[in-house]
């Protein structure tokens, strides 16, 4: 069983914890879309990504932000916001959900998705941790 799952439809018993159709915003105040899942490490039960879609601004239509990289905008948790900017995002590969299937599909897209990050904001000591 691959290690890493989504929520997909699952439904939370406390609303108020599911992130799933907050908007997400870019240091520069850019709206970068509505996320739209997670990903989370189903041995520990850990969010380790948001599922973001763009709503059609970037060729691809979903990207993934590290969970330790979305912050609150404000208290309704209806919003948030990413140290990430448009700009970098456009560098990452495009997200599907396909890759959580195959341990190989999965290295190989983290592979280029780190390869993507800004070297001034890359998030070094999760790579281990997200390559199976």
């Amino acid at each position: 069983m691959p290690r890493y799952r989504t929520l997909r439809d699952f439904n939370l018993p406390n609303a108020a914890e599911d992130i799933r159709g907050a908007e997400l915003f870019g240091e520069n105040g850019d709206r970068l879309g509505v996320i739209a899942d997670v990903v989370f490490d189903s041995d520990t039960s850990k969010v380790i990504y948001a599922v973001v879609d763009t709503g059609g601004w970037l060729k691809s239509n979903r990207f993934l932000v590290p969970s330790d990289h979305i912050f609150p905008l404000s208290k309704d948790q209806q919003s948030y916001q990413t140290d990430l900017t448009r700009k970098w995002i456009e560098r990452f590969p495009e997200y599907n959900e396909k890759y959580l299937d195959s341990i190989d599909l999965w290295n190989d897209y983290i592979g280029r998705y780190r390869a993507a990050w800004p070297e001034q904001i890359r998030p070094i000591r999760f790579w281990s941790y997200f390559v199976q």
